[in-house]
């Protein structure tokens, strides 16, 4: 079983999960595949292994806003940036608008009014993620070194497996392995990582980290050394 986390590589884990279950690809945008719930229902309980991929909940929160957020016609399309008042093209929104930082900054401010599913704490997923992660059997990181995650995933549950051919069909695992990539992974949509200087700002970070404080302490999450980078600049 895998605990699926928005904003997680959702769209490459379910095409994990459809080519395992079925040999089918799901699609983005579209209804993904329809997995043999009477297949699903006779596995034997005790032999079904849970994972879990875990990721900055700042780098997350960024990425969400990025791939949601930052592009106006997606924003209204598919309303995930609740309130949608901070984007309005009023006199009283013009300056933040013109501002990246300003504008993220207001939306990290509001947001919880109205928690959209892709900027929950991972906490909060999988029915209270934080009680049982010790009982998983595989917590990976979506960081840097994701691809070596994968490897040692597909080595923990059998390299020859389906599963080693569904990476290398979604993640295309062994070439990036093979040139030297297993550790640069920055997020496949939005990159989130390459631009938290150009969206953070010191407030916005201490505004977010209280936000997701329940994912750094209760799921062992490390404070990535940007952030301390963001407050000391911000303190001289």
């Amino acid at each position: 079983d895998f605990c699926t986390i928005e904003k997680i590589a959702t769209t490459q884990w379910r095409n994990v999960q459809c080519s395992l279950n079925e040999g089918k690809e799901a699609i983005w945008n579209s209804r993904p595949c329809q997995l043999n719930r009477t297949k699903l229902a006779s596995r034997n309980r005790s032999d079904v292994s849970r994972v879990v991929m875990l990721r900055d909940p700042l780098e997350r929160l960024l990425s969400g806003y990025l791939n949601k957020c930052a592009d106006g016609r997606r924003r209204k399309i598919e309303g995930s940036c609740e309130p949608m008042s901070v984007f309005d093209e009023t006199d009283m929104t013009l300056r933040i608008r013109e501002d990246p930082k300003q504008l993220f900054a207001a939306y990290v401010d509001g947001f919880p009014l109205k928690w959209d599913m892709h900027f929950f704490p991972q906490s909060m997923y999988c029915d209270l993620l934080f009680r049982h992660v010790d009982d998983y059997d595989f917590v990976g990181r979506m960081d840097q070194g994701f691809y070596g995650q994968l490897r040692n995933m597909t080595s923990k549950f059998g390299g020859g497996s389906r599963l080693s051919e569904a990476f290398d069909k979604v993640f295309d695992l062994s070439f990036r392995l093979s040139v030297g990539r297993g550790n640069g992974n920055v997020g496949t949509e939005t990159q989130a990582l390459k631009h938290v200087n150009r969206y953070f700002t010191a407030a916005s970070v201490r505004r977010a980290l209280e936000y997701f404080a329940v994912d750094y302490i209760r799921l062992g999450l490390e404070i990535p050394g940007w952030v301390d980078d963001i407050l000391e600049e911000a303190n001289e």
